[in-house]
């Protein structure tokens, strides 16, 4: 098993778990947004309060953790593949 099955059933596996997990991490900033909480709960609340530079800081900050969780995808996948 170790020689035949999980060098073809790893890269699929963690390419469909990493692919699973920025889609949840892309959904929670909506969901939040949306009255469900976390990172989209504290964005709206600062939009609602008029702080922009803290809601700028945010979305900065979520655009940098996306894009991260990216790269670090995209590495993995062709170090498995």
């Amino acid at each position: 098993m170790r020689y035949g099955l999980a060098p073809q059933f790893a890269p699929v596996a963690t390419s469909q778990t990493l692919f699973f997990l920025e889609g949840n991490f892309r959904n929670a900033g909506v969901l939040g947004i949306v009255g469900a909480g976390g990172v989209g709960f504290e964005l709206e609340e600062r939009i609602r309060i008029f702080a922009f530079d803290q809601a700028a800081f945010i979305i900065l900050l979520y655009m940098v953790a996306v894009a991260a969780l990216d790269s670090l995808s995209r590495w993995l996948r062709n170090r498995l593949a």
